[in-house]
Formats: structure tokens, C-alpha cells, sequence
């Protein structure tokens, strides 16, 4: 139960954040925002997100990390310490490096995507590391303008949220291309630990995937809500998807 929250609200989250809309461009260095995963509103895991100001060969750019660590109590059920970081530029949001380190009790697997400006294309591959000998799967690779899942979080800061309009997205994982979407229901007051808020709730759905195998699991995917601040800079607030018992969620916990 444990592995399959964190396979289905990491995701979730990644996006979910990218929807922190201002509706204009802004610096968004400097922030980090706290999260809490659970199931039932029982605490399992915690994440943080930050995004620091950096140089990529003399063009301005973002760093954003993205550190997802299990509640300690429960390490001896699913022990995660998962880190995902991007580099990104600012202007285009394109990627330049990307790296998640997964680290989910004895799976142990790195992604990696670098941006090769030759051939104008993002190549991915995975590491899966083993006492026995690491196993490389891939290349992997995808246009340029695909986005990685943490540049994706900035890239969609850009735009309103207008009641109604359904947004799409390219995302390259470093092994699948994904187009997402996701559509804005409407406005709505939701109540969290931080206090109570005016929000927009919003639907995002993975529309297709690149394997050959992936129309039936997009097909099984179950439905995921959230909740969006409707106060800039416009902050998720919490995520909701139904597992088989009760729901998965996601919640806003700190900014600082």
C-alpha cells in the first residue's frame, strides 16, 4: 500500500505544484513550500519544494528540488528518501539537467535527462542500482519542447486559471513522454490545517503516454482532484485521489 501512494501522489504532486499560477511572470526564487502525503488523513510521508536562482553557461536559470521522505515511524513499512532535482531556464523553461534519485526501501534507481543542444533533443536513461551490479536501461529521448516534470512546475506559473479552459502539457520523464492536461472545474472554499481558503479546484489527467502498453494503464488511472489557492501566488493546497480504501492526499503544510 505504502509504494503505491508514493507512485501515484509523487506524480501528482510534481503537477499539482506546477499549477502555483500567478498570472503574470515573477521571480520564483526562494520559496519552498512543505507537503504532507497520507492516506485517510493519517500523515505517511512529507515533501519539500524549493527553487533557487542559478547561471547555465551564462544564461539565467532556476534550480528546483524536490525532497520526498517517509513519516520515520513508518520506515519499516516503505523506507523512502527520494530527491528529484531540475535545472532549468528561465526564459523558455527548457530543460538543461534533471536528475531523481529514488530510494524506496531496497529500490534503488537513478533517472537521469540531459539536454543535447546538438541534436536539439532531451536524452533520458535510468540506473537501477544493485549490490550484484548496476543495470542501465535505455537512451530514452524527446523534443525539446518537452518539458521536465520540475520545469514543468515553473512553466505553468505562467498562465491564469480561467474557470473552464483545459490546459495541455509535454512532459518527458527521462523514459516516457506524456501529454497532460488539465481543466479547470471552478471556484470553491476548502479547509486545511493552515486555515480556510477560496480555491480553484482543478482536474489533471494524463492524456497519453509513449510505451506501447501505456493507453490501458492511462485508461485505469483514477481520477485526481485539487484544490488551488485562488489568492496569489495562487499555492496548492491539497490533492485528493481515491485508493481502494478511503483516499490518498496531498496537503500544504508550511511556506517559508
Amino acid at each position: 500500500m505504502k509504494r503505491r501512494i508514493f507512485a501515484r501522489l509523487l506524480p501528482a504532486l510534481v503537477f499539482a505544484a506546477a499549477l502555483a499560477a500567478p498570472a503574470v511572470a515573477a521571480d520564483f526564487a526562494g520559496e519552498r513550500l512543505h507537503y504532507e502525503f497520507g492516506w485517510q488523513n493519517i500523515a505517511a510521508a512529507f515533501a519539500e519544494v524549493s527553487v533557487d536562482r542559478i547561471d547555465i553557461g551564462g544564461q539565467p536559470g532556476y534550480k528546483i528540488a524536490m525532497k520526498l521522505q517517509s513519516e520515520s515511524k513508518l520506515d519499516w513499512v516503505w523506507r523512502v528518501r527520494d530527491m528529484i532535482t531540475s535545472e532549468t531556464y528561465a526564459d523558455t523553461f527548457r530543460c538543461n539537467k534533471f536528475l531523481f534519485q529514488q530510494r524506496e526501501a531496497k529500490f534503488f534507481l537513478d533517472t537521469t535527462i540531459n539536454y543535447d543542444p546538438a541534436r536539439s533533443l532531451l536524452i533520458g536513461s535510468r540506473t537501477r542500482l544493485r549490490k550484484e551490479g548496476n543495470q542501465t536501461f535505455g537512451p530514452a529521448q524527446a523534443p525539446e519542447d518537452h518539458l521536465d516534470p520540475l520545469g514543468a512546475l515553473l512553466y505553468v506559473q505562467q498562465l491564469p486559471l480561467v474557470q473552464g479552459k483545459q490546459y495541455l502539457l509535454k512532459v518527458f520523464d527521462g523514459h516516457r513522454r506524456h501529454e497532460l492536461s488539465y481543466t479547470v472545474l471552478g471556484r470553491e472554499r476548502i479547509n486545511i490545517g493552515l486555515g480556510t481558503f477560496d480555491a480553484w479546484k482543478v482536474e489533471p489527467r494524463i492524456v497519453t503516454s509513449s510505451d506501447p502498453d501505456q493507453n490501458s494503464k492511462v485508461a485505469k488511472v483514477k481520477s485526481v482532484f485539487m484544490w488551488v489557492d485562488n489568492a496569489p501566488p495562487h499555492r496548492v493546497l491539497r490533492i485528493e485521489t481515491d485508493a481502494f480504501v478511503g483516499k490518498i492526499y496531498v496537503e500544504l503544510t508550511k511556506v517559508n
